[in-house]
């Protein structure tokens, strides 16, 4: 922050201005006293008063700059969890997950809601595919919430996916998830959904 050096070189220029005038035209000496301890006795005020003023003046720079270092911090942050979440759409189980939800859009118009929950059902690791996109979805919905991502560039990776997805397995959805877990994967589809 260059601000902060030019407020401390005006700060000392104008006690070092100031008291030179107060001193040349107004200092008032006291009847006991000489010009001279006068003189001292203020120079050694004011910059007793220059100490204080530049020693706050620093502090107050110095928090100023530590806190915008944390909010880029945590700017910084909020993007590399971004990234990891798109990261972690490569990891294995996601990879299988996805897998699972192409086949099943190829059959999805040629099936009934009865039927597909009958399919999911019946076949674990087509059910545990499920549970894990929406368990990845949900934990994206709750970063957002909580402000841990920067949630724009996850809505730019994922949305219509997401948005897929979710129209594609409601019923399921419906039928399964707690109370919960549906109303977050409501509120990301809303979210996401475009206007």
């Amino acid at each position: 922050m260059k601000i902060k050096w030019v407020v401390l070189v005006a700060l000392t220029l104008l006690c070092i201005a100031l008291p030179t005038i107060y001193i040349k035209y107004f200092l008032v000496v006291p009847s006991d006293s000489t010009r001279g301890a006068a003189v001292t006795t203020f120079i050694f005020l004011s910059i007793t008063a220059w100490g204080v003023l530049s020693s706050f003046l620093l502090s107050s720079f110095n928090s100023l700059e530590a806190t915008l270092n944390i909010k880029d911090r945590i700017k910084f942050d909020m993007t590399e969890n971004s990234f990891n979440y798109m990261t972690r759409w490569d990891s294995p189980s996601l990879k299988e997950a996805r897998d699972e939800t192409r086949r099943i859009k190829k059959i999805k118009d040629d099936v009934s809601s009865n039927q597909l929950l009958k399919e999911i059902k019946e076949d674990e690791a087509l059910e545990r595919s499920i549970i894990t996109m929406f368990n990845f979805f949900e934990e994206i919905y709750l970063s957002s919430k909580s402000k841990r991502i920067n949630e724009a560039i996850l809505r730019e990776a994922f949305s219509t996916l997401y948005i897929d997805i979710h129209n594609r397995f409601q019923v399921w959805i419906n039928a399964n998830l707690e109370t919960t877990q549906k109303r977050n994967l409501e509120n990301l589809f809303n979210m996401w959904k475009p206007t």
